[in-house]
């Protein structure tokens, strides 16, 4: 696809251009689109997210998010390297006081690590303030509930 001045993409799409640069720089901190001098264009990646189901999306994004966001790459390898893939709240939120020093951002990032949960990354079990690797949550769940963890039940 052509490259597309931001502005015009702006105009064509109704947007405020101070509203249209903050998506305009996630897609390209997710390899969605390549900016340069003002005009982006979507690549092979960024297109492929545009035409799939929601299902599909939710996956491109949660590789490219991993991939392409040191600290989401960072909670993600945390929860893979702990036995039971979760981990206290308290241990991001210690990282990002100490990665961030002005505390609004700090702010705004402690509702994106909650908003990225929803995105299949990983989830937020807020009963026990632990982040939680989406299949870690099942198996507890099942285990709360029923008393027998979910993969003795169907055999996974």
């Amino acid at each position: 696809m052509a490259a597309t001045d931001i502005y015009h993409l702006a105009d064509d799409l109704a947007f405020e251009i101070d509203d249209l640069l903050p998506i305009v720089d996630a897609a390209q901190l997710l390899g969605f689109l390549n900016v340069e001098e003002g005009d982006a264009a979507i690549t092979p990646s960024g297109t492929e997210f545009a035409n799939s189901e929601i299902l599909r999306q939710k996956e491109l994004f949660r590789d490219a998010a991993v991939e392409n966001v040191l600290l989401l790459r960072q909670i993600r390898r945390a929860l893979d390297a702990k036995s039971d893939h979760t981990v206290p709240e308290d241990f991001f939120l210690d990282m990002l006081d100490e990665q961030f020093s002005e505390a609004s951002a700090c702010g705004r990032w402690r509702l994106r690590l909650h908003g990225v949960a929803t995105r299949q990354l990983f989830d937020f079990d807020a009963a026990r303030r632990r982040f939680v690797l989406p299949d870690a949550l099942e198996e507890e769940i099942s285990k709360r509930l029923t008393g027998t963890p979910l993969k003795a039940r169907t055999g996974k």
